[in-house]
């Protein structure tokens, strides 16, 4: 990936985080979230993940029968790996308005996927639309 990509979705993060401080915008969390940290095997960069979501998280969704079978539909509709659409299915069911990522494959699916109710995009655009 290039360095100025990563800069700018670093930067955008970062003005993210900062709406959300502000209370302009909601960050979701949910039970996948949390699961995929606990697997980072670095201690700090855990433990750095899990303070980040207790900080900017104000709504959190656990994992539900209801977000188990739309995970499944995900997957069988749009061609999504199981942990990506349980974290989709996750913001749809916390009734989220978009669903922010720097993942390539979900963003060429985001047509699929916003059949679902949910818009994707990427934290730079969003950002700069966001300003506009």
């Amino acid at each position: 990936m290039p360095a100025h990509r990563i800069r700018t979705e670093a930067t955008a993060l970062r003005r993210i985080l900062s709406l959300a401080d502000e209370a302009r915008i909601e960050i979701i969390g949910s039970g996948i979230i949390m699961f995929e940290a606990s697997m980072i095997d670095s201690g700090d960069k855990r433990d750095a993940v899990l303070a980040l979501v207790s900080r900017s998280v104000t709504r959190f969704i656990e994992l539900s029968e209801g977000v188990e079978k739309l995970s499944r539909e995900l997957v069988d509709k749009c061609a999504l790996g199981g942990m990506d659409a349980a974290h989709i299915a996750s913001a749809v069911k916390g009734d989220a308005d978009m669903f922010l990522t720097t993942d390539d494959e979900i963003l060429r699916k985001s047509k699929c996927i916003s059949r679902f109710g949910i818009r994707v995009d990427n934290p730079a655009t969003y950002v700069k639309v966001a300003r506009g």
